[in-house]
């Protein structure tokens, strides 16, 4: 059951990379679960804790607004799994040993510069959102 809900799962993804021509890898990484059955009446999904914790910028289009929550959301969560005990993947934890640190910070803390800002005021004038 596992394997066919996986596959029913990555046809609606392919489906949405064909149709509207979305980076599948994307679709994948963001929207494709690890699925456990502990009995037949409970399904649990689970995201995979060893996911790099670096921030990648990924264009205007990963700035984005809940109003439900009144969050912000700027670029999106490195999609490769971390190195042996470190936060981050090989790549990221390279780069924060640099003195310049990583670009855009981790995903789950402030953003480290203004970057994101004028994506943000475009957002909050088009849909008339005040802080």
């Amino acid at each position: 059951m596992n394997k066919a809900i996986n596959q029913d799962i990555y046809n609606l993804l392919y489906s949405l990379h064909i149709t509207y021509n979305i980076d599948l890898y994307l679709l994948l990484n963001t929207y494709m679960p690890n699925i456990i059955f502990k009995n037949k009446k409970k399904i649990t999904l689970q995201k995979s804790n060893n996911q790099c914790k670096a921030r990648c910028w990924g264009g205007k289009k990963f700035v984005k607004y809940n109003p439900l929550t009144k969050k912000w959301t700027y670029g999106f969560q490195c999609k490769r799994n971390t190195i042996k005990n470190k936060q981050y993947c090989l790549t990221h934890y390279k780069l924060s040993l640099r003195t310049h640190k990583l670009p855009h910070g981790d995903f789950n803390s402030k953003v480290p510069h203004i970057h994101y800002n004028k994506y943000k005021q475009k957002i909050e004038k088009q849909f008339n959102i005040k802080n």
